[in-house]
């Protein structure tokens, strides 16, 4: 039997000019995420149940809810964190993680943003960095 190993790769990318509708709709996303993630901290709740409880109520997708809910915990008890930093990047679950491809595009890369609520989130295009493109 043939071992086998899981590699993770952590891409970089950069998001590309967004409409201004589009960067509204991000600026709401990294606002209410804060705003979740800082009530989940400061409630010092230490159960994926107890997270769950305090961010039901905001408009974040489940993907977003449910990365808090897996990395709230490993902040005060793994990192030993007694504050946040207030440049947390917003974290989803890979469950929604939708990257296109086309080479015909300028830029040949986008990500659909998951937003909260049945087909509401949209395409912005990335730039990839140049270091990884072989990836």
């Amino acid at each position: 039997m043939a071992d086998t190993a899981t590699v993770i790769k952590t891409l970089k990318t950069t998001l590309v000019d967004p409409t201004a509708h589009k960067e509204r709709k991000l600026r709401e996303t990294v606002a209410t995420y804060q705003d979740a993630l800082e009530a989940a901290f400061d409630s010092e709740a230490s159960t994926r149940s107890e997270i769950n409880d305090l961010v039901t109520g905001y408009d974040l997708t489940s993907y977003a809810k449910d990365a808090l809910k897996q990395y709230v915990p490993k902040l005060e008890y793994s990192y030993d964190a007694d504050e946040l930093a207030e440049d947390h990047p917003v974290r989803f679950t890979h469950r929604g993680l939708q990257i296109d491809h086309s080479s015909t595009r300028a830029h040949e890369f986008c990500w659909r943003v998951p937003q909260a609520g049945y087909g509401t989130g949209f395409w912005v295009p990335l730039q990839i960095n140049p270091d990884q493109k072989p990836l």
